[in-house]
């Protein structure tokens, strides 16, 4: 499987399951927060208050309808459920509480598709929103 984040093309070698699903490795995970920690650093205050914009905000892992699935820790996770590691960075980006995140996620679920958040949904979303807050951290000791 090879996926792109930002520009770079990286995780060219196969790594599958014995059932054919896609393992999610620290690897291409770390690049995943890097890059889209990057993107939301370049955001500025009006667009962080556009709905618009954080509703657009993907990750690699977003591929539309057809989502792959993938394997972390041993549990499945579709593309679409990671996905939402970019919403909870959006969400300490914009310096709203973890509460106020998944409230957002559960209001967008139910307008947008009618449907509750799954549990995988919740579980990288809040993997997103602690892991801004640590890269944050550790970016301002590196200055």
């Amino acid at each position: 499987m090879s996926i792109t984040v930002g520009w770079k093309n990286i995780g060219d070698k196969k790594t599958k399951d014995s059932d054919d699903t896609e393992i999610l490795t620290e690897d291409l995970l770390e690049h995943v927060y890097e890059d889209t920690y990057e993107r939301l650093q370049d955001k500025n205050n009006f667009d962080l208050l556009n709905p618009l914009d954080e509703a657009t905000f993907d990750t690699a892992f977003y591929t539309g309808e057809e989502t792959k699935v993938w394997k972390y820790k041993g549990k499945k996770y579709t593309g679409n459920e990671i996905n939402y590691i970019g919403i909870g960075m959006y969400e300490a980006r914009r310096g709203h509480s973890l509460g106020e995140a998944k409230t957002t996620t559960r209001r967008w679920k139910r307008i947008m598709y009618n449907e509750k958040p799954s549990s995988g949904t919740y579980y990288w979303l809040e993997q997103g929103y602690e892991k801004y807050k640590k890269l944050k951290k550790e970016k301002a000791i590196e200055k």
